[in-house]
């Protein structure tokens, strides 16, 4: 039994070579199937020959497991990890020593039910803060993730870069988003998937990333305003007005004139959005976002390499 459960966590995190895999799969199936073996060891077995076949696609795992892990999979527990969308929001997902991104993905869309998901993924985002009090979300850095890349590993890195940083404080989390933006998604009905892509968009305008004028910054922040509290006859006596002018216009664009001049224009594109339904204000933000310059272009950053 010890040699099996030893059998089961190394090929859940090291799969053999190509040159005894084959025969490692046979044998391990025989004694998973096998009539005359006993219970016990049939069920470990069985696991292994899982185990065997997830690994010989995701491949090996780069940083040793840890204690929590290995008793994790021995007993048949799963340990649990945070994933972030990109408005702050979060879901707990599980893993073990041999969940992969891919399968990451796969959960998470069941937990927030969005059967169209062939087009998100995982990326590890990268935040460095130099002071307690920083909240300025321009250096952040997100980093796609490959399928086969394992939760366990990812965490690990998490802690160790963590631990390295000094002088500044570098959060690192899991973040879901969209991998790309493509013209078939306008066939696509679910709620969910317009949801995530909105977030999204609206993210990456609030950034500075589209180039924009007065006019379409105005009536952006208005649709923002509206899918948030809906129509109301006088918004700017919402507690939360001011916060509202702040967080729905690019910084870049806010500069540019008074703040008292921004006011008045965003007031006026709202009051005429009064029979404009929140889902409807989403979907006028998205078409707007479309016809812009760069519209629903997926931003990465790029480093300068000196040439050696």
């Amino acid at each position: 039994m010890k040699s099996w459960e030893l059998m089961y966590l190394c090929v859940s995190c090291m799969p053999p070579s190509k040159d005894i895999g084959g025969y490692l799969s046979e044998y391990t199936h025989n004694v998973a199937h096998g009539v005359a073996v006993d219970s016990g060891i049939r069920g470990v077995a069985l696991n292994t020959l899982n185990a065997l076949k997830h690994s010989l696609k995701a491949g090996p795992r780069h940083i040793i497991p840890g204690p929590a892990e290995i008793e994790a999979r021995m007993t048949g527990k799963k340990l649990t990890t945070i994933v972030f969308f990109l408005d702050e929001t979060f879901e707990e997902i599980t893993y073990d020593m041999s969940t992969t991104v891919a399968d990451a993905v796969e959960e998470l869309a069941g937990i927030i039910k969005l059967p169209t998901y062939s087009s998100f993924g995982l990326y590890e985002c990268r935040k460095v803060v130099t002071s307690a009090k920083s909240s300025d979300s321009g250096n952040e850095e997100y980093i796609g993730l490959d399928d086969n890349k394992h939760i366990g590993d990812l965490l690990a890195e998490f802690k160790a870069v963590k631990e390295r940083s000094k002088g500044e404080v570098l959060h690192c989390k899991l973040v879901f988003k969209k991998k790309l933006f493509r013209e078939s998604d306008e066939a696509v009905t679910d709620p969910m998937f317009w949801q995530l892509s909105y977030v999204q968009l609206q993210h990456d305008y609030i950034l500075g990333n589209y180039p924009i004028g007065r006019e379409d910054a105005s009536k952006l922040s208005a649709l923002q305003i509206l899918a948030e509290i809906g129509f109301v006859r006088r918004p700017e006596s919402c507690p939360d007005w001011n916060s509202f002018l702040e967080r729905f216009l690019p910084k870049q664009i806010a500069m540019t004139r008074a703040r008292r001049e921004w006011e008045l224009d965003i007031l006026s594109c709202y009051h005429s959005l009064e029979n404009v339904t929140k889902d409807d204000a989403r979907q006028q933000f998205l078409h707007i976002i479309r016809t812009l310059p760069y519209g629903f272009s997926v931003f990465f950053n790029v480093r300068k390499i000196d040439d050696p």
